[in-house]
């Protein structure tokens, strides 16, 4: 069935509805990385939208959306920009978007001064969503990946020996490690060796963990923790691959992602990750998007596309209560245990979203890497 693209992303600024009826309509904003550095996430959180657009769409008769869509290029300057045409010229009460922390932090001043709700799909920054500002998010954050993972280590694996491999560059590896260091001892257990770096992913040089994995090894750690993106969780695994080391490894939600499976090497099998999601949940939710993710004909829609998907169940869930920004960003504040595809979600005042973590096990089946979910941490 997922035959071809229905969606095209060629124009940078475009306005996407479906079948929009005689009923209100509520116009928002989107405001996603389409092109530049964070575009291949961007592209499958658009599709995630539309999905759910399309849905609510074909099965209301009072209310249909309309989004108005813009590429933020992945840049904070081009994404304030974005933030004030979406609120200035558009007039939307809200915003889906953006992806990342800079940008966000970089909008969410703006946005409380403009009155325009925010709700990334991905940010997980524990500096977003807390306080009664005007900027939410659809996980949890950073801290909460770290509290999970420590104590999941030490009240359920009986884990208490760690290590740990970090980004200092990365602020979400500073959040999570924090977070998981004052815990991890806390439950009885112990950091006995840290590895510090300074890589960014991209660069055109890469970056030899050698040394960092050796000295790893002579602390013999239990488990060793990599709260760091996609790319280097691979480069450090395949290191202690090509090395021969028995390494057990674990980490936050950056883990699942198809570079993780497909390009680490041996030393994967039997780590541990926390993420937000369980596909397999069986919830009406998580059911309902399977079925429209199965008979999708857009290559976009991906399983990650259900970050995108959520967020506007969010909106649409808020603006039951008024089309205004003011009444939805009120509304917002007031979900309690709500059943996104992710999971259910409380969006607290204080302390924003608060959801379960689920932990997966890595496991080698048929030849290749699988996930599979193991137990779960309630916030």
């Amino acid at each position: 069935m997922r035959k071809s693209s229905f969606l095209s992303l060629c124009c940078v600024s475009i306005l996407l509805c479906s079948s929009v009826g005689a009923g209100e309509v509520l116009r928002f904003g989107v405001c996603l990385s389409l092109t530049g550095e964070f575009s291949a996430a961007g592209k499958k959180n658009l599709a995630g939208i539309m999905l759910r657009l399309h849905d609510f769409n074909t099965n209301s008769d009072d209310l249909q959306l309309q989004a108005v869509v813009r590429d933020d290029k992945s840049d904070a300057a081009e994404a304030l920009r974005v933030l004030e045409d979406l609120a200035v010229e558009e007039k939307v009460p809200a915003i889906i978007g953006p992806m990342s922390t800079n940008l966000m932090l970089g909008m969410r001043d703006r946005a409380a001064e403009l009155e325009v709700v925010l709700i990334s799909p991905t940010v997980t920054s524990p500096r977003i969503g807390k306080n009664r500002d005007w900027a939410f998010r659809v996980l949890f954050d950073d801290e909460f990946q770290g509290v999970a993972l420590a104590r999941f280590l030490v009240r359920r694996a009986g884990l208490t020996r760690t290590a740990a491999i970090l980004n200092d560059r990365l602020a979400y590896a500073g959040s999570v490690y924090s977070a998981f260091k004052e815990n991890i001892e806390k439950e009885g257990g112990s950091v006995v060796c840290e590895e510090h770096y300074e890589w960014v992913a991209d660069e055109d040089r890469m970056y030899d963990f050698t040394q960092a994995v050796e000295r790893v090894d002579s602390a013999n750690p239990e488990i060793v923790v990599l709260p760091v993106n996609s790319t280097e969780i691979a480069a450090i695994i395949r290191c202690a691959t090509r090395l021969g080391k028995t390494l057990r490894f674990c980490g936050g939600d950056t883990w699942q992602h198809e570079n993780v499976l497909l390009s680490s090497g041996n030393a994967l099998e039997d780590a541990l990750f926390i993420s937000g999601i369980n596909f397999d949940s069986g919830t009406p939710a998580m059911v309902r998007y399977r079925y429209l993710y199965d008979h999708s004909n857009d290559p976009d829609v991906q399983l990650s596309s259900v970050l995108g998907y959520d967020a506007l169940s969010l909106l649409i869930e808020a603006a039951k209560g008024g089309r205004d920004s003011r009444s939805i960003k009120d509304a917002l504040y007031r979900i309690t245990n709500f059943e996104l595809a992710t999971g259910t979600i409380t969006i607290d005042p204080e302390r924003g979203s608060e959801k379960t973590a689920y932990i997966h096990r890595i496991t080698k089946q048929d030849g290749e890497f699988v996930a599979d979910i193991i137990d779960q941490i309630a916030p």
